[in-house]
């Protein structure tokens, strides 16, 4: 445990570093005392929040930030890397949930289901672009989009 924090102060219920509030912060959480090395503040509603419980999302501006459990629900993870993100730049077709990268680098949407193509699996010719369910017949031609 540290032992450099201020005298009479709080100590953290996590490490036992002694926080003097007034001058090093820190947070009360459930009635708990963290210093900061322990628990930081979500990005989102501001609350305190020990630091395996925040997230780090990318907001709709392209800002990654840290929120809490409860706030990480207004973003979606993306099925493909797995960071979380705003719903504002998630494509998604029901079944699948990607952000705007991922999508990009790997994706298409069929033109008849309009579900989410790897582009590992679309079949594409000049009259368009499909999963491999929807192609038309003797269309096997597959596009090299990498």
């Amino acid at each position: 445990a540290r032992t450099d924090g201020v005298s009479g102060g709080e100590v953290c219920c996590n490490c036992g570093y002694e926080v003097d509030f007034d001058y090093d912060g820190g947070h009360y959480i459930d009635g708990d005392a963290y210093c900061n090395d322990c628990a930081g503040c979500c990005e989102d509603c501001y609350e305190g929040t020990r630091h395996e419980d925040l997230t780090e999302v990318q907001d709709d501006s392209g800002y990654y930030r840290h929120v809490c459990t409860c706030c990480r629900d207004n973003y979606t993870e993306c099925d493909d890397c797995g960071e979380w993100h705003s719903d504002d730049t998630i494509v998604s077709d029901g079944n699948r949930d990607l952000c705007s990268e991922c999508f990009g680098d790997n994706y298409t949407i069929c033109d008849d289901c309009g579900e989410i193509v790897s582009l590992d699996e679309v079949v594409s010719t000049d009259e368009g672009t499909w999963c491999e369910s929807c192609a038309p017949e003797g269309s096997d031609s597959t596009e090299d989009f990498s």
